[in-house]
């Protein structure tokens, strides 16, 4: 039985979203419209930890999707350049965290292609500041060596040099045109978030003005008329054959053969932010080609500590505050069909799912190796999963994620 979420709790989604927005801008001294509201400028830089964890405290209880003043998040120094943040212990038992679809006739209702259980426990995360500032500075680097050949390195080979023809049409693809000229001034990372739908102001003329950003990333959607995300896009990540003519598109070979792609996942050990999440890998190259980075698109929505918590995103036609919903591989067969042949991933997206996808079982039990079975026994997968499918990085870090590199100078996340 499939229940459509209604026109009224889309709207409530977004009313919860603007109060937030509204009292973030608020205590930043914001005081007049949103018609003409622009991006608020991120201190940039490690400023010291006890100004980290007090920023990034701050930024925890007002995005408010898993903690809030009520139900503080415990954010506190390890040593003198750890950070230690403890989710709450939620409120009430419960709280599922899921990604939402629409079926795609969305008056039918709603599926999870992903869902866990929040757990009753509380929740602690480490962050190495030190490693963190170390990782973007490295990408940069990174990306610098890779502008100064006008091309990529070839990894294979113990000296950095540019590569042969032969290599560069064998294993080697070249990389993203777009960024080999030189490193960019200010960017904007568009991604899929709900929070592009359900902010103050449409950010589409902005993202898509020239003389405000050198280059526009974009991944999953290509938008080809004007939305709450705009219509540009400079560097575009997967699905090439989307990206609309003259955007340089990053490939999986290039991520897989690049020096980019090593280097990556070299200096992402040890930071605490882990390995994959939902856009981190296009968020990374973007931090790597970019003096500053404005970040749309990004976060998970919540009521509150306690509820559930959804990745949804803004392209969805209804949206939803809860996780109330079949599993994609618990559908009938005739709404399976139908659904799983208009996915992107198409019977993929079923298979993942059927791994992925236990509302009642503690998102923890789910690994790379390891899931519940039908049973609730703890059973070894068939296939392993990629890092990003792992709900400790799906859901926890991602959300996290922006949060600690915002709070640091990294990027600035424009949410509001």
């Amino acid at each position: 039985m499939f229940v459509a979420p209604t026109k009224a709790e889309s709207m409530a989604v977004c009313g919860v979203e603007q109060s937030r927005a509204r009292k973030f801008l608020s205590h930043r001294g914001h005081t007049g419209g949103v018609a003409d509201l622009m991006p608020i400028d991120n201190k940039r830089g490690f400023s010291g930890l006890d100004e980290a964890t007090r920023r990034l405290r701050s930024l925890l209880h007002e995005r408010g999707t898993l903690c809030a003043k009520a139900h503080p998040c415990s954010v506190k120094s390890v040593n003198n350049h750890t950070l230690q943040v403890c989710l709450p212990k939620p409120p009430v038992p419960g709280g599922t965290l899921c990604q939402s679809s629409p079926i795609p006739s969305p008056d039918e209702g709603s599926f999870l292609l992903k869902a866990c259980s929040r757990g009753s426990g509380q929740r602690c995360f480490r962050f190495d500041l030190h490693a963190i500032m170390e990782y973007s500075n490295e990408l940069r680097r990174a990306m610098a060596r890779i502008r100064a050949h006008g091309s990529d390195m070839c990894p294979l080979r113990k000296k950095h040099r540019a590569c042969t023809e032969e290599e560069r049409n064998g294993v080697q693809p070249t990389g993203p045109a777009r960024l080999m000229t030189r490193q960019l001034d200010r960017c904007a990372l568009t991604l899929s978030g709900h929070t592009l739908k359900c902010g103050l102001r449409s950010w589409a003329r902005v993202i898509d003005n020239t003389s405000h950003y050198d280059a526009v990333f974009r991944a999953n959607m290509y938008p080809q008329s004007e939305g709450p995300s705009g219509m540009r896009t400079d560097v575009a990540y997967r699905h090439c054959h989307r990206a609309p003519e003259g955007a340089s598109c990053i490939t999986e070979d290039w991520l897989q053969w690049s020096t980019f792609g090593l280097d990556r996942f070299r200096v992402l050990q040890g930071t605490g932010l882990g390995i994959a999440h939902s856009g981190g890998t296009l968020l990374d190259l973007a931090i790597a080609s970019c003096r500053r980075l404005d970040v749309f698109g990004a976060g998970m929505f919540s009521l509150g500590p306690g509820e559930d918590v959804v990745y949804q995103h803004w392209y969805d036609k209804p949206l939803t505050s809860h996780c109330r919903a079949p599993c994609l591989f618990a559908m009938s067969a005739a709404a399976l069909n139908q659904t799983a042949g208009k996915l992107a991933g198409g019977p993929m997206e079923v298979e993942i799912s059927k791994r992925v996808c236990h509302p009642m079982s503690d998102c923890y039990s789910i690994n790379t190796t390891h899931a519940p079975s039908a049973s609730g026994q703890i059973e070894k997968l068939d296939m392993p999963l990629f890092s990003s499918e792992v709900p400790h990085d799906f859901y926890f870090l991602s959300e996290l994620r922006p949060h600690v590199l915002h709070a640091l100078g990294i990027i600035n996340w424009v949410w509001y």
